[in-house]
C-alpha cells in the first residue's frame, strides 16, 4: 500500500514490490533481538516469524509475479491463489510425514551415530525434490515444516547432535 500511495507506483508493481520486500528473515530479527531484548515470549515468537516468513516470502513472491504476468487474463486471481494453497498444502503436508518419519527413526535409535546428520540431510534433499515435483514452490515450505516439527518434538534436536546411549 506505502508503494502504491506514496511512490505513485502501479499497483501490480506495487503488489510484487510488497511481496518482495515482506520477507524479514532470520538474518533481520536476530540482530533486532540482540538490541531490543525483548521478553522470552516475543522473542521466540519472533524468531519463529522470521524462520516461517523466507518460505512464505517466496511463494508470495512468485504468486505476485504471475498475477503480474497474467493481469487481464480472465481467472488469473483465482489461479494464483489455487497455487498458493496448493504449495502450502503440499509442503505442508510432506514436511510433517517427513519429519515425523525421522522423529521415529532417531528416537528408537535406528540410525546409527554417525549416519544421523547425512540421514536428516539427505530426507530434506530428497522431500524438497518430490515436493516440487508435485506442486511448484512448495519445495520450501516442506523443508521448513519440517525443521519446525523436528524443533519441536521432545528429544529429537538432542538425538541429531549428541551421541547415542550407551548399550545401543
Amino acid at each position: 500500500m506505502s508503494a502504491w500511495t506514496l511512490l505513485e507506483m502501479p499497483g501490480s508493481l506495487a503488489l510484487l514490490f510488497g511481496a518482495l520486500v515482506v520477507v524479514t528473515g532470520p538474518t533481520v530479527i536476530v540482530p533486532l533481538l540482540r538490541s531490543v531484548r525483548p521478553v522470552a515470549s516475543v522473542s521466540r515468537l519472533l524468531r519463529w516469524e522470521g524462520i516461517v516468513i523466507d518460505p512464505l516470502g517466496a511463494i508470495l513472491a512468485v504468486l505476485a509475479y504471475e498475477l503480474v504476468v497474467a493481469t487481464g487474463q480472465q481467472g488469473a486471481l483465482l489461479h494464483g491463489l489455487w497455487l498458493f494453497v496448493q504449495a502450502i498444502a503440499v509442503g505442508t503436508a510432506i514436511g510433517t510425514l517427513v519429519a515425523l518419519a525421522l522423529a521415529g527413526l532417531l528416537r528408537r535409535h535406528l540410525v546409527p551415530e554417525y549416519l544421523r546428520s547425512f540421514l536428516v540431510l539427505s530426507s530434506v534433499i530428497g522431500e524438497f525434490v518430490l515436493s516440487n515435483g508435485i506442486s511448484e514452490e512448495s519445495g520450501l515450505v516442506a523443508v521448513t515444516v519440517t525443521g519446525i516439527v523436528l524443533a519441536n518434538r521432545k528429544g529429537v534436536r538432542q538425538l541429531i547432535d549428541a551421541p547415542q546411549p550407551p548399550g545401543q
